[in-house]
């Protein structure tokens, strides 16, 4: 496993030149893997499905980022608002009866005609609004007023809706990095260009042919116009016109596809200063994050307004290399948060 870090090499608690030397470093890790779609494990290849069968390519290479000025996380529960009525409260109250299984008709029966008594000044004050309606059309003066109106105005109160609040759905979760990364030597420039490659890569989806071809015309007769040919050159020139279509259709299956972007495995772990080393101090800092996919990301590579390199491009693998580059990205979690999830610690 290959681990691509920033900063390449944090001060040392050896360094005794050090005033404050950092005895470990704070850090988001990002590790990318594709689902692996041509296993023979057969099932559901979706993430939200308790012991789905799922396969992973992990990458072979891990990215760890020093911690950003700027780390939060968000819950976004859906609820919308119902007006129950009286119906809807009878209705509600015989499904809870059932869900018991102590359901039985003198049961049903009852609540229906406790519901009845109070349905019926609501439904009585709605035919004397479309009586009022019907009559006022009839003059020409328009609708006229609903139940409500009508009772707050002859007794000073309206109908009560028995309005709730119904849970939804639980929205993905989303999380915001901006880095901004400082090249203190060659070395850590080019660090730093592999870090960007790696992350800004996984974004993208890959391009995947198909298997058939789509374009099989047999002999190819009748392709090409061969008025005044003779048979061979006539030959010559369908097969041309074949071969050239055959090609298309070649180059069409070999980008039919787009195989979906890699996922992100994302944590904040707590390690040793040395550079070679990766082992966690503490491997729960904060809040942990599902598997996600990337959902937008840009580079500024003149963050500070003003454009600088490294001059020397020989000892950099013939890339230039700016000093300083800004690195925002936006993830998406693929998993839906439960409360399981939030005493486990996400």
């Amino acid at each position: 496993m290959s681990v691509l870090k920033y900063p390449y090499r944090p001060v040392s608690p050896e360094g005794r030149d050090e005033e404050y030397p950092t005895e470990a470093t704070d850090y988001v890790m990002f590790h990318r893997y594709r689902i692996s779609y041509d296993d023979e494990a057969d099932g559901y290849k979706g993430l939200n499905v308790p012991n789905s069968k799922i396969l992973t390519d992990d990458n072979r290479e891990r990215v760890y980022l020093a911690m950003p000025k700027n780390i939060s996380t968000s819950y976004s529960p859906s609820y919308s608002k119902v007006d129950m009525g009286v119906a809807g409260v009878m209705a509600s109250a015989l499904a809870g009866e059932g869900s018991t299984g102590g359901l039985n008709f003198d049961k049903v029966a009852s609540t229906i005609t406790a519901g009845a008594q109070a349905i019926l000044p609501e439904a009585t004050a709605n035919m004397i609004s479309k009586v009022s309606s019907s009559l006022n059309n009839l003059s020409g003066g328009g609708g006229g007023p609903s139940a409500n109106q009508i009772t707050a105005i002859a007794q000073g109160r309206v109908f009560n809706p028995f309005s709730e609040q119904i849970f939804n759905s639980m929205g993905f979760r989303s999380h915001n990095f901006s880095f901004k990364l400082y090249a203190r030597s060659k070395k850590e420039a080019k660090e730093i260009r592999r870090i960007v490659t790696y992350l800004k890569e996984g974004a993208a989806p890959k391009i995947a042919g198909g298997s058939a071809n789509l374009f099989d015309l047999g002999n190819g007769d009748g392709l090409a116009n061969t008025e005044g040919l003779s048979n061979e050159q006539a030959q010559q020139r369908n097969q041309e016109v074949l071969d050239s279509i055959n090609n298309l259709g070649e180059t069409l299956n070999q980008s039919r596809y787009f195989e979906v972007p890699d996922k992100y495995r994302i944590k904040f772990l707590r390690m040793s200063p040395n550079v070679g080393s990766a082992t966690i101090r503490n491997p729960e800092l904060m809040f942990k994050v599902n598997d996600s996919v990337c959902t937008g990301m840009s580079v500024n590579y003149t963050p500070d307004g003003q454009y600088t390199s490294f001059k020397d491009v020989g000892s950099l693998d013939g890339h230039i290399h700016v000093p300083v580059i800004q690195i925002d990205m936006s993830f998406t979690e693929t998993k839906v948060i439960s409360q399981a999830d939030l005493r486990a610690g996400y």
